[in-house]
């Protein structure tokens, strides 16, 4: 007996493609929302603990401005500000640190026809700082106080600093944060009447390092 074999049916070819493609899609979707989900969870995990009593805290801060002054046409000048501020702390309760922090900070002041006017100046003091949110979360946010004093090295002048800064800080693991902050400074000359006061940003970078 001859048995006659039709060709498939179009239609009945593009619904069983469609339906093979669907589930290679699903699974592949599954896989990759799966996949993303682990690294979430991972994520979470790490950043259990690490604003914990007991804890290390290493790490520090840097800032740069540039300001330029024209009062008129040949009275001009720039002024620019780098200032880094390595820290060490310890964590004596859950979420509240305190430690040492140093600054080091270089001003250049180029005015026209007069030249280029250096300042370097080296700070020391202690500081404190506290976390809001629960110790679990990856976002969190802080406020930070340090009291500084140092000397402005080219006039030999003594001068306290005090300042405040707060703002978010990102957890990428147990031992990396990265926060941007914004303060306000006060700073008072020896033998000098009045103040500088300054609002500033700036990014730190903090490892912490976990008890054993």
């Amino acid at each position: 007996m001859i048995r006659n074999h039709s060709s498939p049916n179009p239609a009945q070819a593009m619904s069983l493609f469609t339906v093979i493609h669907h589930f290679i899609y699903q699974k592949h979707f599954m896989k990759k929302n799966t996949f993303i989900l682990c690294l979430l969870l991972l994520g979470t995990q790490a950043a259990n603990a690490q604003l914990t009593k007991g804890n290390w805290l290493v790490g520090g801060s840097g800032s740069f401005s540039s300001t330029k002054f024209e009062s008129d046409a040949t009275s001009k000048s720039t002024l620019t500000h780098l200032r880094l501020s390595p820290n060490t702390g310890y964590f004596f309760l859950d979420k509240f640190a305190a430690g040492l922090r140093i600054s080091f900070s270089r001003q250049t002041q180029d005015v026209t026809g007069s030249g280029i006017f250096n300042q370097t100046n080296i700070d020391l003091g202690p500081f404190v700082r506290y976390y809001f949110l629960p110790t679990e979360k990856q976002l969190n946010f802080l406020v930070d106080a340090a009291y500084q004093y140092g000397k402005e090295k080219e006039a030999n002048v003594a001068r306290s600093t005090l300042s405040v800064n707060a703002g978010p800080a990102f957890y990428f693991n147990s031992s990396v944060g990265l926060e941007f902050l914004a303060g306000y400074s006060i700073e008072k000359y020896r033998n000098f009447a009045g103040s500088n006061n300054t609002f500033s940003l700036s990014i730190g970078f903090q490892i912490h390092l976990e008890k054993n």
